[in-house]
């Protein structure tokens, strides 16, 4: 151990320099010595009577002598050439001096090769996990490290039997099973103000866990100013004495070193892009200050408009394979965007310059990929603030799950957008507490009710003439029927509903009514509805008329 660093850690001012110490001593043990002429090794520290005349031998070494007891020698004695002198100030018993350094050095030796053994683990390159592993072994204790939306990155030591009930294990299979501190861990740590003071201390806390019901160790990892994980250590084997702390302290800059190594947290990586949009997505409530944090470690700016796209396979799960060749095929679609895999899916957030809408490139990209790789594609509604990304994934999740569910309400590429499924979303959401059928319209339950009596597809010309417009010509050809005869079953329409079809108001219930039926699988229509888009790409009639 360095003579400075010994010295510091004994009580305040207990021994002090009577000169400048020679840069970078070391000291391996301590001696007690009568006179000066026994010191010979520059390794020890020696204590020496102050009465004692400092006669060295010519030619020594730089030696470490500490003058202990009585008639202990002013501040401003002048020290020999060669040696590095200090007096006791407070601590006069040669005996309880010394055996305050050797337990000082003993902790030293001992935190020593704990270090070798970490930094073994550490360039072993078998990752964050082993060396959060061999740390727990070497602590003799559970050690967990989590990122900053309190997500288990790492941990070990937290096995526990079936038949124990302390707070420890029922805390620890419940967040094992998530994965996470659940949300009264995480209510306590604010509660107690840990955050707040992790955020004012550089180093480690202790503090006693009245949840857990024992005594942690939290310290920060900080990279670049700001916080991407924490690492707790937890007594729940034995006590925590003065060596792990040391121990402690000495590991947390390691684990900083193995993430960075991984390229988790190197800026601007393709890793901690999908890192941040991962962590981004599991908090349920971002801090904007944080997160603004993170994009400047990123080098990410976000555009003004973003979206967020969900894609899955129809059939079974995504392999890093399949999960690499999508990501290549999408990369027209990637500029200023961030892509991870989250919750079995490959979840981009895109960036762009204006619009309420995907650019036709991105369209075009996205349905290529859906039809190259079998995939079901949803996409969120526009929005500006990333820390809403969270919200907006689930619109993406809602669109690809109701466009697989209800594929032929519109045209079937693949690809679906929130905004023409999220009539779905409300009505599945309804029917959870109501009957749906009660907001039918009764005009076209009667109108549905007369299809199921005589054979008739009332309904469904009703839907396909909203569906285009109103326009009549574009409605038979949909139904491959003559003009003629759809005119026909228009009036038949507006006899049976007592309703002459030009209300806007009348028209828009209609609608809605209809795809209850369809959501209700009350109704199949076998034409499928119409989007503006859907309209403006339909052959045109120059004798269309409404």
């Amino acid at each position: 151990m360095e003579v400075r660093e010994l010295i510091a850690r004994l009580p305040e001012g207990a021994v002090g320099p009577l000169c400048d110490l020679e840069p970078g001593a070391h000291v391996h043990s301590v001696e007690l010595v009568e006179r000066a002429r026994s010191m010979t090794r520059p390794d020890v520290l020696y204590l020496l009577p102050a009465t004692e005349p400092l006669d060295l031998t010519p030619g020594q070494p730089v030696l470490n002598c500490v003058l202990v007891g009585p008639g202990s020698m002013a501040p401003d004695t002048v020290a020999p050439e060669r040696l590095n002198l200090l007096h006791s100030r407070t601590l006069t018993d040669p005996s309880e001096l010394y055996e305050r350094l050797q337990d000082l050095l003993a902790t030293d030796d001992a935190v020593c090769r704990a270090t070798e053994r970490l930094v073994a683990a550490l360039t072993s390159d078998r990752g964050l996990q082993y060396l959060v592993e061999e740390a727990a072994t070497v602590l003799g204790n559970p050690l967990a490290v989590v990122d900053p939306s309190y997500h288990y990155v790492a941990r070990a030591g937290f096995e526990v039997s079936p038949d124990d009930n302390s707070p420890f294990a029922r805390v620890t299979r419940e967040e094992l099973r998530y994965g996470t501190i659940l949300e009264d861990g995480v209510d306590y740590i604010s509660g107690a103000g840990i955050d707040d003071e992790l955020a004012r201390t550089r180093g480690s806390i202790a503090h006693r866990n009245e949840l857990l019901d024992m005594d942690t160790l939290m310290q920060q990892v900080m990279v670049h100013g700001v916080c991407l994980a924490r690492v707790i250590l937890l007594a729940r084997t034995r006590t925590l004495s003065p060596v792990d702390s040391l121990v402690f302290s000495r590991l947390v800059p390691l684990i900083g070193q193995e993430l960075q190594k991984g390229e988790v947290f190197t800026a601007g990586s393709t890793q901690m892009g999908a890192y941040f949009l991962s962590r981004l997505l599991d908090d349920a409530h971002p801090s904007a200050s944080a997160t603004q944090r993170h994009l400047e470690l990123l080098s990410f700016k976000p555009l003004s408009t973003l979206f967020m796209l969900c894609l899955r396979p129809r059939v079974g799960t995504l392999d890093t394979c399949t999960t690499s060749s999508i990501e290549q095929q999408l990369q027209p679609l990637l500029v200023h965007s961030l892509v991870t895999l989250h919750e079995g899916s490959l979840v981009v957030l895109v960036s762009r310059s204006s619009g309420p809408s995907l650019t036709t490139l991105d369209k075009r990209t996205l349905r290529a990929v859906a039809t190259t790789n079998d995939l079901l594609v949803g996409v969120s509604n526009a929005f500006a603030d990333i820390c809403e990304a969270r919200r907006y994934l689930s619109q993406a999740r809602a669109a690809s799950r109701y466009g697989s569910t209800f594929p032929k309400v519109l045209d079937d590429d693949g690809v679906y957008h929130f905004c023409e499924y999220n009539y779905l979303e409300m009505l599945d959401l309804c029917s959870e507490h109501k009957n749906l059928l009660d907001y039918c319209h009764p005009a076209i339950e009667t109108l549905w009710r007369h299809d199921s009596e005589h054979g008739s597809e009332l309904v469904e010309t009703l839907f396909a003439y909203l569906q285009n417009g109103c326009n009549t010509a574009r409605t038979a050809l949909l139904l491959s029927i003559h003009k003629n005869t759809l005119l026909y079953r228009l009036g038949r329409i507006r006899e049976i509903t007592h309703n002459d079809l030009t209300s806007g108001e009348d028209l828009f219930l209609f609608q809605l009514s209809i795809r209850v039926l369809i959501f209700l699988d009350l109704l199949e229509p076998r034409t499928r509805p119409r989007t503006s888009g859907d309209l403006r790409a339909a052959p045109k009639d120059k004798h269309a008329s409404r």
